[in-house]
């Protein structure tokens, strides 16, 4: 099973300088050495046309991510894809680059702009300012992509203990987590989650290569994905949104992931009320709609 690892290396700039503490005061004429942890900070270049470089540094992760996996300080992705990653790199670069350009032809009107808006500490901002050839050197992007054997008797020994598909199926199960932690407000449109499970399919898909499991993953949540699209707009889109909160509820455990793509079937527990309407029975009144029959396939699941 080959692969290639993409090694990047992005270096940013936070634009703030930490000030001497010589000349802090405490209004009240306290030592500040037993006040205060360390020095504060001030801010020489504004915040907004350095927002770019850290914005790319968070949309490589992400595009590595969906279709790829952590890899020893790296992310490796099928060797397949790699012209596609190369590429879409290649986009942020060029993003990243022209953001580079743009700060460094407007760096003196940038600390000019400070300086007016905190002339008090004037004397520190253009001090501490950097230079065009120091936000040349200090602001990069670039990256290394070497192919990785699975089967390589050192890969093997350095993932003994944490198999490439249990990290893989970690990650999968954080991004349900993390929607399922999310505050949303007002209502949704369509099913909410469902983008989750898209996301997570992609990623599968890409990595079938390392895990068969990965494989079944792509079966169940296409199931999942497509009977809830259709639901979309008809009495059972509130029936479609209940499965995929199940699913993700359930995907949010790294083994349940690999026990879906195992299976190739999502398997639900939903409140019983619900499963007897579905099923043309009448509810049980005095049963409590917090509890669950044991679960079922959602492909059993009249949306």
């Amino acid at each position: 099973m080959k692969g290639i690892v993409f090694l990047p290396e992005i270096h940013c700039i936070s634009g703030t300088r930490s000030l001497p503490r010589e000349i802090l005061a405490a209004n009240d004429g306290r030592d500040l050495e037993k006040v205060l942890a360390s020095a504060g900070t001030i801010q020489i270049i504004p915040r907004e046309p350095l927002r770019p470089f850290h914005a790319a540094r968070k949309a490589v992760e992400s595009v590595l991510l969906a279709k790829g996996t952590r890899f020893f300080g790296g992310f490796f992705v099928d060797e397949a894809l790699a012209d596609a990653m190369n590429t879409r790199l290649d986009e942020l670069k060029a993003g990243f680059e022209k953001a580079k350009v743009e700060l460094i032809n407007g760096l003196d009107g940038y600390i000019e702009a400070q300086v007016k808006d905190a002339p008090e500490w004037e004397d520190v901002i253009r001090a501490s300012a950097p230079t065009k050839e120091d936000l040349m050197e200090d602001l990069s992007f670039s990256w290394i992509c070497p192919p990785v054997d699975l089967t390589d008797p050192q890969v093997e020994e350095a993932l003994k203990g944490s198999p490439l598909s249990i990290r893989i199926a970690k990650e999968m199960s954080q991004a349900c987590r993390a929607w399922l932690a999310e505050k949303r407000v007002g209502k949704v449109k369509g099913v909410p989650g469902i983008y989750v499970l898209k996301g997570i399919r992609v990623k599968a898909e890409a990595l079938s290569f390392v895990d068969g499991r990965f494989r079944g993953l792509v079966t169940a949540f296409d199931q999942v994905i497509n009977q809830s699209e259709a639901a979309i707009g008809t009495d059972g889109q509130g029936a479609a949104s209940m499965v995929v909160n199940a699913v993700i509820r359930s995907a949010a455990d790294p083994a349940e992931i690999l026990a879906i793509g195992d299976r190739g079937e999502c398997r639900v527990s939903m409140p019983a009320p619900l499963l007897d309407m579905m099923e043309d029975e009448p509810p049980v009144e005095d049963e409590s709609p917090v509890v669950s029959r044991d679960p079922v396939p959602v492909s059993a699941w009249a949306f």
